[in-house]
């Protein structure tokens, strides 16, 4: 995907970002994970067509509440990251709430703790209601992990 397709939006305060992008995940990701994210660029498609939808890339360090007995980032640690993540940068570009058909995770590197990491995740729209992401978690230039996931728009409906 080539960059120069999109535009950057410089102006964002990420306590506003939190406040208003994070409210529909779990409490369990708003009071420890949600912490973890120190810096946030966001890239907009200039495309008409409107296939590559969006760039986010995160600024991300994870504490001890996120590890492993082995004291590195816990697996499913960064997995939640991954999905619920994946779930702000969709609800940013289409205001819409997503929700994750399938998700393939690859971890390549151990993730240490209190390091920082840029999270890049990139969205493609595949069909009307199916996107797909693409995320990478990466120190300067080696990976810990890698993921790709199809998400489907959510159509709520009342319970009672």
């Amino acid at each position: 995907m080539e960059t120069k397709c999109y535009l950057f939006e410089e102006k964002i305060n990420l306590n506003e970002f939190k406040e208003k992008y994070f409210k529909n995940l779990s409490k369990y990701f708003i009071d420890i994970f949600s912490e973890y994210i120190k810096n946030l660029k966001i890239f907009k498609s200039k495309e008409e067509n409107k296939k590559n939808i969006g760039i986010m890339e995160f600024d991300i360090s994870i504490d001890e509440r996120g590890s492993n007995p082995l004291m590195i980032a816990h697996g499913g640690a960064i997995a939640t990251l991954f999905e619920d993540l994946s779930k702000v940068c969709l609800l940013y570009f289409t205001n819409q709430d997503y929700q994750t058909i399938d998700i393939s995770i690859n971890y390549k590197n151990q993730v240490e703790l209190g390091k920082i990491y840029k999270l890049v995740i990139t969205c493609t729209k595949l069909k009307a209601k199916t996107i797909f992401v693409e995320a990478e978690l990466k120190k300067e230039n080696e990976i810990g992990a890698s993921a790709s996931a199809s998400m489907i728009k959510v159509l709520l409906k009342p319970l009672f």
